[in-house]
């Protein structure tokens, strides 16, 4: 049996005769797999209902894919994993969402801590992890997330545990840095006594205008080789490392 990779090959006129594949009398000639145009990419799309990729417009629309590209899934429990674009890729367990993978883009977490007992803010990005889950939450059985943004001035509301006290809105960015996804973020608030929290309404601030020049404009990219740089606080409490389930 032999294996023919036609992407080796090298593209010519129509005139010309073509390879000699092999001089040995053949045969069957069958398809092993269908490669991915290097031109147009590959349209995708994920169906919520059966939890797989597919390219026939059902469910939805994850982007144009190319040779390389991810996808991500991040799930209820506080966990992620990224994974390629073959179609029999399946998403089981409490999937919050499914979409093309950017290494740029930056999320908002918020969780409870089961250990301090305290909500905890981060911001952050996620990274490739070729099918295996990790958890971007604290790992003590009792952590919960309660909500993820991926807006660009994200905003939350603490709710105090003394009722007649008004809720607060919280600046996400003007109150902790984007880290690595091992922090393990910032609490919430100065004071213990929080209720809840969750995200309001985003903010709309000044460079939301702003229309940025060729010099400035950056593409975004499926490719992990330049994430966004990651400011480091020596202040606020990290992990040594990722959880892995």
């Amino acid at each position: 049996m032999l294996d023919y990779d036609f992407s080796s090959l090298a593209i010519k006129g129509k005139a010309s005769r073509g390879n000699l594949v092999t001089k040995n009398v053949i045969q069957r000639i069958s398809l092993k797999s269908k490669g991915i145009s290097t031109i147009e990419g590959k349209d995708i799309w994920y169906d919520t209902d059966i939890q797989r990729l597919n390219d026939e417009e059902h469910g939805l629309y994850l982007g144009k894919f190319e040779d390389g590209d991810k996808v991500l899934a991040v799930f209820r429990n506080g966990t992620f994993y990224t994974t390629s674009f073959d179609l029999v890729n399946r998403y089981q367990g409490d999937v919050l969402f499914v979409e093309k993978f950017d290494p740029n883009k930056t999320y908002t977490a918020l969780y409870f801590d089961g250990a301090s007992k305290s909500f905890y803010v981060k911001r952050f990005s996620f990274i490739v992890s070729d099918n295996t889950p990790i958890c971007f939450i604290s790992d003590h059985p009792k952590s919960y997330l309660v909500e993820l943004s991926s807006d660009r001035h994200p905003q939350y509301e603490v709710i105090w545990a003394l009722e007649d006290k008004p809720a607060e809105a919280v600046d996400a960015e003007e109150w902790i840095a984007k880290k690595g996804i091992a922090a393990k973020g910032k609490k919430c608030s100065s004071r213990n006594d929080v209720k809840s929290v969750r995200f309001i309404e985003p903010l709309v601030k000044e460079d939301d205008n702003e229309i940025p020049s060729e010099d400035d404009e950056t593409p975004q990219s499926s490719s992990a080789e330049e994430p966004e740089a990651i400011i480091e606080d020596s202040e606020e409490e990290t992990y040594e490392e990722p959880t892995l389930f």
